[in-house]
């Protein structure tokens, strides 16, 4: 994940570039226009603020996300948008090669849900309350949603569903500070959480009377994916619960602002006793690679 805020008419310079095998999506919040371009389907839509563009590079595919297009209607100093990678191989078992998709969806395409209480939930990847995201074809056991909550709101519940056992929630820039899960683990902006589960929700609360909170939550589908510290041990508690520190002592399961801090994550391995760590999370920007050797 990378949260970017970048000058206006400018894009990461990534220039035409090949991916193989994951699937990711930028999600446009403020600026300029932007118009992806991939070796197989050319030229796409416009992505606009609020809109998302999502890639499953299958079994390859050249893409790229440079050609700006100036958006004289926001007033915004910069652009601001976030950058997912996701590996697909986790989730979804590939038994045949898959041809690679890309799509620009425009904000009216992203269900939203209203909740009593002042929160509005997009589904970006899976699906919410029945509502399900336009990109769901693949992925639809990942749930990836954009929340926001209005300032002074009172405690508000997202639902997750019963196989989801890990959840990952991020604040992007400007996104304000929120508590999270049963121990309100406190949440602020480019911070980012791990947090196990028992149970079917989330309960999340604004830590501010004046500013929104504005938060993604990703969640994972499989029961034998296990969140462990650097020793390998398991972590247990609540949904935002806290991990078991040597000598009993609890800490939140958060990664705080600092490049090398990062939170491992195991998914035990199908028929086996060990398990195989595949991701490193850190700050802002945060290494995904599917061993410590390769982050």
């Amino acid at each position: 994940l990378e949260d970017a805020l970048l000058p206006r008419g400018k894009m990461p310079p990534f220039g035409k570039h090949p991916h193989a095998g994951l699937l990711s999506l930028t999600l446009l919040l403020r600026g300029d226009h932007v118009k992806p371009w991939d070796n197989i389907w050319g030229e796409s839509l416009t992505l606009r603020p609020g809109g998302m563009y999502v890639v499953d590079s299958g079994t390859g595919i050249v893409h790229s996300e440079d050609l700006v297009v100036p958006n004289p209607k926001d007033t915004a100093k910069a652009t601001h948008a976030i950058f997912m990678w996701l590996d697909p191989g986790i989730f979804v078992r590939r038994h045949a090669p898959t041809v690679a998709s890309a799509h620009v969806y425009l904000p009216a395409q992203i269900p939203e849900v209203k909740e009593q209480g002042g929160m509005t939930v997009r589904v970006l990847l899976g699906h919410y309350l029945g509502r399900t995201s336009p990109f769901g074809h693949l992925h639809s056991k990942v749930q990836l949603v954009e929340c926001k909550l209005a300032a002074g709101s009172q405690q508000q519940v997202l639902h997750v569903a019963n196989s989801h056992q890990l959840a990952f929630v991020f604040i992007p820039r400007f996104g304000g500070a929120g508590a999270f899960g049963a121990d309100k683990v406190l949440v602020r902006e480019l911070d980012a959480a791990l947090l196990t589960r028992h149970g079917s929700f989330l309960t999340v609360t604004n830590d501010s009377r004046e500013k929104p909170l504005h938060f993604l939550l990703a969640s994972a589908p499989e029961s034998h994916m296990r969140l462990t510290d650097a020793a390998g041990t398991p972590a247990a508690g609540e949904l935002g619960g806290a991990r078991k520190e040597a000598g009993g002592a609890s800490a939140p399961i958060t990664v705080p602002r600092a490049p090398a801090t990062a939170v491992r994550v195991a998914l035990e391995a199908e028929g086996g006793g060990g398990h195989e760590p595949y991701a490193l999370f850190g700050h802002n920007g945060a290494v995904i690679a599917t061993s410590e050797e390769e982050a």
